[in-house]
């Protein structure tokens, strides 16, 4: 948010990162949201009991799989910018007055744990926002060349140990 200059220092509640992620065009694509939360999260550790995706090291939900399996974090090269260390808002809400978010922490040189749980909605509880997307991934079409090409091939081959046998 702060740097497509919405917010000053980046930091929204809950209702204006929701609006700034759905009104964002970057790149030229204005299909943005903010991420969610798997809920219940078995990756979770030492969650609490009423919030059934909070806890340590959940790879559950996008910003935990960003982290802790695709290794993006504040401090690493990423293709991301302005990865920052605090709190990054999810779109999926606890209740009415209560939202998800993750938090991006640093304990010693490297990033050891990342902390997902529940935070008021309200005024005066402020966090980052991190916009997200949803993208079809396409096979290209060399790859998809080469697979036709080479399944022929096998396919063909195995026709003709079949022939031979016969």
């Amino acid at each position: 948010a702060q740097t497509s200059g919405y917010d000053s220092d980046g930091k929204m509640v809950w209702n204006d990162s929701m609006d700034w992620a759905s009104t964002l065009v970057y790149a030229g694509y204005d299909n943005w949201r903010l991420p969610t939360t798997l809920v219940p999260d078995n990756s979770c550790i030492d969650g609490y009991p009423d919030e059934p995706g909070s806890g340590y090291y959940c790879e559950g939900s996008e910003l935990g799989n960003l982290a802790f399996i695709e290794g993006v974090y504040p401090g690493m090269e990423t293709p991301f910018y302005n990865v920052q260390y605090g709190n990054y808002w999810s779109s999926t809400e606890i209740s009415s007055d209560f939202a998800y978010y993750f938090a991006m922490m640093q304990e010693g040189p490297l990033f050891q744990s990342g902390w997902q749980g529940g935070k008021p909605k309200m005024a005066g509880s402020t966090t980052y926002a991190w916009a997200v997307r949803d993208i079809s991934v396409v096979p290209e079409p060399i790859s998809s060349i080469l697979f036709l090409v080479g399944g022929t091939f096998l396919a063909s081959r195995c026709h003709i140990k079949r022939k031979k046998k016969a």
